[in-house]
């Protein structure tokens, strides 16, 4: 599909006001995520012998690390999702079971080949699961074997004559059709299956977070952003290695992630920081492939400027971003510090609870 642009609208309506956008356009079907974005500033209120002077230029933009949060937050929910998945499962389910369907299948007419081979009819119908005394059964027992002893002994050939050997083989197969037809059907529709299910599936991810930061300038004056982002992760979902993808999931493909786990308390360093997302991350992936992958952020900045005392604000404004961006493959999470809040009733208890351990115990 033809993808033209880029297209822009500049939106100013006054020194307080402005807006810029950013976009492409597609052909029909319009599936895949294109690239946009949206920057809009706006002054609330101004004060101050100078306040004529501000603009939406002089909202003040300071470094946060909401965008960080949120994005580590929003990409942990769409791995989670990937575990958490139920078509997928399914999908990888029913694959596996189809794939064992051939391969016994398969196995099954191999056995039953071999058996017939060895002029061992009998044993060839029950690996068909066909029983010996049945009516059908016994006539071909009767056709090609003769009885003697209690034994059923393949006809006489020549030993020599090999084409008369495999003729017999071949009308030995025709004759059994009606066990191992089922057989073949069984594996065909296997294959259908295999051909026709769709593993893929939507994901999505969604990180907030939300901080406030303070920059002393020159004298008593100061900024303040108070920033709230919001980021979401979406992608279509598939298998590429089945095999790969289950061992991801039982957990046995990322070394680094399993020793980090035996480490004695590391769950605890989990409670503060990302590190043991960070070392799974890796290999969060493994045998997926993402199709129509894009990531969508929208960030709201409450810009304030205060002046000396009595720190009356001089310039109050809100900068709102809005971007979208295909990818083909979704960033690591970004190390960083969890903000703490307090802990909850169940990290609480367990703190005590090595906190209780880690000292030493004296008799009175």
């Amino acid at each position: 599909m033809a993808v033209t642009g880029p297209f822009t609208r500049n939106t100013t309506r006054s020194p307080l006001f402005s807006k810029r956008q950013t976009w492409y356009r597609q052909t029909k079907p319009r599936k895949n995520p294109l690239t946009y974005s949206m920057t809009q500033e706006e002054v609330k209120s101004r004060s101050g012998a100078n306040s004529s002077g501000y603009t939406y230029a002089s909202l003040v933009r300071l470094t946060s690390g909401a965008p960080t949060l949120s994005y580590n937050n929003a990409y942990r929910k769409f791995v989670d999702g990937l575990g958490a998945d139920a078509g997928l499962g399914v999908s990888l389910v029913e694959a596996n079971q189809a794939v064992s369907m051939i391969s016994s299948r398969a196995l099954q007419l191999l056995r039953f080949t071999n058996a017939l081979r060895k002029g061992d009819i009998v044993t060839a119908a029950r690996t068909l699961s066909l029983d010996p005394r049945e009516k059908r059964v016994k006539k071909i027992v009767k056709k090609y074997y003769r009885n003697k002893r209690g034994f059923f002994r393949r006809t006489q050939v020549s030993k020599g004559d090999t084409w008369e050997q495999e003729k017999t083989l071949a009308n030995v197969w025709l004759e059994f059709h009606f066990g191992w037809a089922p057989l073949v059907g069984s594996i065909y529709d296997s294959i259908e299956a295999l051909e026709q299910l769709d593993p893929t599936h939507t994901l999505k991810g969604r990180g907030y977070a939300s901080d406030t930061v303070t920059q002393y300038g020159t004298g008593a004056n100061y900024n303040r952003n108070k920033t709230v982002m919001k980021t979401l992760l979406q992608a279509d979902v598939f298998c590429e290695n089945r095999n790969l993808a289950l061992m991801q999931r039982m957990g046995v493909v990322n070394p680094a992630s399993l020793l980090w786990e035996i480490v004695p308390f590391s769950f605890v360093a989990d409670w503060f920081s990302n590190v043991g997302e960070f070392l799974a991350s890796f290999t969060d992936f493994a045998g997926i492939g993402l199709r129509r992958a894009f990531v969508t952020t929208y960030k709201v900045i409450d810009s304030s400027t205060y002046v000396a005392p009595p720190y009356y604000r001089l310039l109050t404004g809100v900068i709102v971003e809005v971007r979208r961006t295909p990818v083909t493959a979704f960033a690591r999470p970004i190390p960083a510090l969890k903000p703490f809040r307090g802990f909850s009733v169940s990290r609480g208890a367990t703190a005590i609870g090595l906190l209780l351990q880690a000292m030493p115990f004296r008799r009175s």
